[in-house]
């Protein structure tokens, strides 16, 4: 059984609930005190030091606030139904039991003649302090749903589907960091971290779908779908 606390609506379907288990963030404070303790004495940790701090300034300052349908900033821990831009292309996204077992993978409402908004949604920025949603900045994205499984409802990167190549999006088990970007007609969801794992190099794609048994599943490395996103009143 799935419980949207926004909507009351019950779905019976096996699901997974537990709280979203997010990578720490390092203490900016504390690292590289080994070598920059004296900077007087050591002028290349000021210059380092001034140009990372130019660039975050620069990085705050250039990217965009993501809006909502009613075209206000999204914001931190506020719920939103993420829906497609294009009309009369199924519904919100929801969770969905591909496999009758836990985990419950990311997916979309089907096409019928009330479509359903699907599950809220929550952003929570890699950030630390950030209030408000921002373009190409990494974030967390929770369902808020309770379910039957006991595993988190926060997004990650799943397997491969075999035919594809394309990797699933699915819930449960440690938090994966995400980013929104302005695309034609709306926004994509992407999954190319750089904030929070600046050496990393990641395989990034953006979200699209794939169906599978009449069931509309979020997939990496295809073509992106656009989304928008509604504020839950």
């Amino acid at each position: 059984m799935i419980l949207s606390p926004s909507t009351n609506v019950v779905k019976m379907i096996i699901g997974d609930l537990a709280i979203p288990r997010l990578r720490e963030v390092p203490d900016q404070r504390t690292m590289g005190r080994s070598q920059c303790d004296s900077p007087e004495l050591n002028p290349s940790c000021i210059c380092c030091s001034w140009k990372h701090l130019k660039f975050y300034a620069a990085s705050k300052r250039l990217s965009t606030a993501v809006l909502d349908t009613n075209g206000l900033p999204l914001e931190t821990g506020v719920e939103y139904y993420a829906l497609p831009a294009i009309t009369d292309v199924a519904g919100g996204l929801t969770l969905i039991n591909r496999n009758n077992s836990c985990p419950l993978y990311v997916g979309q409402e089907p096409i019928a003649p009330v479509v359903s908004q699907g599950f809220p949604v929550t952003f929570k920025p890699y950030a630390e302090g950030e209030t408000i949603i921002r373009e190409s900045r990494d974030l967390t994205v929770t369902f808020q749903a309770f379910t039957n499984c006991i595993q988190s409802t926060a997004w990650r990167v799943g397997e491969e589907d075999l035919e594809t190549g394309r990797r699933f999006l699915v819930t449960g088990g440690e938090a994966d960091y995400f980013a929104i970007q302005s695309t034609t007609g709306g926004y994509s969801l992407v999954w190319c971290p750089t904030e929070s794992c600046p050496t990393c190099k990641p395989r990034c794609g953006s979200a699209g779908i794939l169906i599978e048994n009449n069931k509309r599943l979020l997939v990496l490395d295809g073509p992106a779908f656009p989304f928008r996103f509604s504020r839950v009143n």
